[in-house]
């Protein structure tokens, strides 16, 4: 595979004439005003100062640029400051840069796109805010409801808060987009969520006009479409190890809580034994991580002794939603007492709805193992992760943790959906008193032949949904969480992969065949899970890191969206998430595989694929494509390993290129 090695360069930026871009997918950040910068001010004004340069270089029309967030690399030193184009001082819709700066100044990697043609773009709406929220109202068939006073900004994006629905907030701003015919133009963005959590509709309207331009739904939803013919079978078909005894008082401090739950890296009770509906859960002492939850779970204030007693903590906030109003059914974040003692009756063999509370600690105690296994590998307050008291760590500090609803009506019963929405991280109150908050929705799953299933008791799903709010966080910066619209984003990839990684298992191997979702469908191990045909096509389903199991490569993105082909944006993902096994199992193959998660510092194989890939997310460019991650996740390995004897290579350079060129994204992917 010689011929795929190349010499890696740090990706340049590109200005692009407005008849050029067709920006159908594109959507701006909605507040960034709130954002922390963290990064030091020199490194900020390098990146922002490169992007300038790059701007003039390409003739780009707008010379406005500002940070919108950044931070920097405990263990590299380099900062990741992310650089706004604006024009009029309005931003133009994802013209954002991700800029990494070395510690001696140095620009080691830059990627984004760059609007020109703003000198001429109105500044001057003809609607109101209040006009632009009842027409983006109708469109979507959404009813406005009453609502308090609006509190409108003085700057020139004239942001508007009108109030809140269901924890997330009413907004619209002027925003610039970038159109193919027309170039700039002027447009009002309103965040519009529904009541019922279901969806979080961004409109954009023209400004002068009305007419809309784009809209989105940015609630992510998973919509597991189950197989009537499924009859659950929870016969095992292999046996894996239990899970792994990871000394957890030497990475914590001495707190007390108890969890009875599938522990990772347990993927859900399918692969335990003895097999359900039997309970094969374990009990989990003091799994808080020391450095990523210094206060433990149950802690909001960042002082000695929990706050809570209940599912709830500065992570995460864990409930049913039974009656789908987004708010917490009364009593149903169970209480673990004085002693935070979470151990609860669950019989698999009956309704869900008699196991509530074990269904819901499961989900608190996932969320809160991912926020913790993740912090190590950069996903930090600074980087936008999810907290409610950031503990003076960088970062924007207020009302920032996952509500996750256990159990969730918002669609009916037995929809077997999963969805997570990620606001900007502008803080709960954006600075007005009003804002969002990310929200986790799991669902049960109504199987023909019974019991139903609860998502809630899926591991790998419960990381896929959080995994959005990785990748929405960090691609972009976390100022920006809706850089992934575009046809080639690789979100579902991302998600698919973090849940593979985080429910590894010692004695996997890469001819190991790993589903997605099957315990949620009423599958055995041995389904085919989310990704097989009949419920997403995808070939080759499920995952295996073996061209003779599994034949995905670059080039099966060509039939995504066509009839019979693979879906968007789940199909291109499942091909992203396949390519990234790939390379995984390549980088076992060389450096080993270790159960330990929580040492970033670790040289097994899946820790450091846990660094590329993470740090890669903080290199990716809005609306990116293969070739764009590829790339990030190179730069990722010359930053965090860096190759003394090749500058700007890492010392994984030959293993990364050969993996990714077998899966057909070698130097000639396009």
């Amino acid at each position: 595979m010689a011929s795929a090695i190349r010499s890696f360069r740090p990706t340049p930026l590109r200005v692009l004439p407005a008849a050029l871009l067709i920006l159908g997918s594109v959507l701006a950040a909605l507040p960034a005003a709130a954002q922390a910068v963290s990064a030091p001010p020199a490194a900020v004004d390098a990146a922002v100062a490169h992007v300038r340069s790059a701007a003039a270089l390409g003739a780009a029309g707008s010379s406005e640029f500002a940070a919108t967030s950044g931070h920097t690399s405990d263990r590299s030193g380099v900062s990741y400051v992310y650089v706004q184009q604006r024009a009029n001082g309005i931003d133009i819709a994802e013209a954002i840069v991700s800029v990494a700066v070395a510690r001696d100044g140095r620009i080691v990697h830059a990627a984004g796109e760059l609007a020109s043609g703003t000198a001429s773009a109105s500044r001057t709406p003809a609607l109101s805010a209040q006009d632009a929220l009842a027409r983006a109202a109708a469109l979507v068939g959404a009813r406005v409801l009453p609502l308090g006073g609006a509190q409108t900004t003085a700057d020139a994006a004239q942001q508007t808060v009108f109030g809140e629905v269901g924890g997330t907030a009413v907004v619209a701003r002027l925003v610039y987009v970038l159109t193919e015919a027309d170039g700039l133009r002027l447009a009002w963005e309103v965040q519009l969520p529904t009541p019922d959590g279901q969806h979080v509709w961004l409109v954009r309207l023209d400004a002068q006009t009305g007419a809309e331009i784009t809209r989105w739904d940015m609630v992510i939803h998973e919509d597991f479409p189950r197989d009537p013919s499924v009859v659950p079978s929870y016969a095992p078909v292999a046996t894996r190890s239990a899970p792994a005894g990871l000394p957890f008082a030497a990475l914590s401090e001495a707190l007390v809580g108890s969890y009875q739950v599938y522990a990772m890296p347990v993927e859900a009770p399918v692969w335990t034994a003895p097999a359900p509906p039997a309970d094969a859960r374990t009990t989990v002492a003091n799994p808080d991580n020391a450095l990523a939850s210094p206060f433990g779970w149950h802690d909001t204030n960042g002082a000695a002794g929990a706050e809570f007693t209940i599912t709830r903590g500065n992570n995460v906030f864990a409930y049913t939603d039974i009656d789908n109003n987004n708010v917490p059914d009364a009593g149903s974040s169970p209480d673990g007492g004085a002693g935070l003692a979470f151990s609860f009756a669950n019989n698999l063999a009956g309704d869900p709805s008699t196991y509530r509370p074990a269904a819901v600690t499961n989900l608190f105690y996932w969320n809160n193992i991912i926020h913790d296994v993740l912090y190590q590998y950069g996903f930090t307050e600074a980087g936008g992760n999810f907290q409610q008291n950031n503990y003076g760590r960088g970062g924007v500090t207020f009302d920032d943790a996952v509500f996750a609803e256990a159990q969730d009506a918002s669609a009916g019963t037995g929809n077997c959906n999963a969805n997570f929405w990620t606001p900007t991280d502008s803080g709960g109150d954006a600075g007005t008193g009003l804002g969002s908050r990310p929200r986790m929705q799991m669902y049960t799953c109504d199987l023909p032949a019974g019991p139903d299933s609860d998502g809630d008791f899926d591991n790998g799903v419960i990381v896929h949904e959080y995994g959005h709010g990785i990748s929405n966080r960090l691609v972009g910066g976390p100022a920006v969480t809706t850089c992934l619209q575009n046809q080639e984003q690789m979100g579902e990839g991302w998600s698919d992969w973090y849940g593979l990684m985080m429910t590894m298992d010692a004695v996997d191997t890469r001819t190991t065949l790993r589903p997605i979702g099957n315990y949620l469908l009423g599958q055995p191990q041995s389904g085919a899970g989310i990704r097989g045909t009949g419920y997403q096509p995808a070939p080759g389903a499920p995952y295996a890191a073996d061209m003779t199991l599994n034949t995905t490569t670059y080039g099966s993105t060509v039939t995504a969206g066509q009839a019979g082909g693979l879906s968007r944006p789940h199909g291109v993902g499942f091909v992203w998430a396949q390519i990234l096994w790939e390379v995984t199992w390549d980088m076992i193959g060389a450096h080993g595989f270790s159960p330990n998660l929580y040492n970033s510092a670790g040289t097994a194989g899946n820790q450091i694929m846990f660094n590329l890939v993470t740090t890669g997310l903080k290199l990716t460019p809005c609306n990116p494509g293969f070739v764009s991650g590829r790339d990030a996740i190179l730069a990722a390995d010359a930053q965090l390993y860096p190759d003394a004897a090749n500058p700007g290579r890492g010392l994984h350079y030959v293993t990364l290129w050969t993996a990714f060129a077998r899966r057909g994204l070698g130097a000639s992917a396009s």
